[in-house]
């Protein structure tokens, strides 16, 4: 480059790195996830979902390709740990029925989480009490 292109072109700035935290959060959610699928892996196969669809005078229960979202969520189940363990899924579908939820909550039972038990661990520890130090004496100042 020629002295004037140096001089006009601005210093590049060394941009400060997230994209080892981002990685880390990554890691963990997709490690529980892995870990959620593999105990209803274990399971039986997830019961099949229903949708209402029309027939001429009435409506009729049929079955679904899938549950959707809204479904898995008032099951209490996220779509990724649903799609790892194998759950139909429909994400075109919108309707929540009632019974397809309440089949999800009686085959879907979540692992209990980590954070509960660390904090009964420390309910039963007793707490270390921490030796006081002595204060010291102010000296009050002469004035004159």
């Amino acid at each position: 480059m020629s002295e004037k292109a140096a001089k006009k072109a601005p210093a590049k700035k060394q941009s400060v790195r997230k994209a080892p935290v981002r990685k880390k959060q990554a890691a963990a959610k997709k490690a529980s996830a892995r870990r959620a699928a593999k105990a209803i892996a274990e399971q039986e196969p997830a019961p099949a979902p229903f949708v209402l669809a029309r027939h001429e005078y009435e409506m009729i229960e049929r079955v679904a390709r899938g549950y959707s979202r809204g479904e898995l969520e008032s099951a209490g189940m996220t779509f990724i740990v649903a799609k790892k363990a194998g759950v139909p899924l429909d994400p075109k579908r919108r309707s929540v029925l009632e019974s397809n939820v309440s089949m999800l909550k009686g085959w879907y039972v979540p692992a209990p989480k980590k954070a509960k038990v660390a904090a009964e661990e420390k309910a039963e520890k007793p707490a270390k009490k921490k030796a006081k130090k002595p204060k010291k004496a102010v000296k009050a100042k002469k004035s004159a």
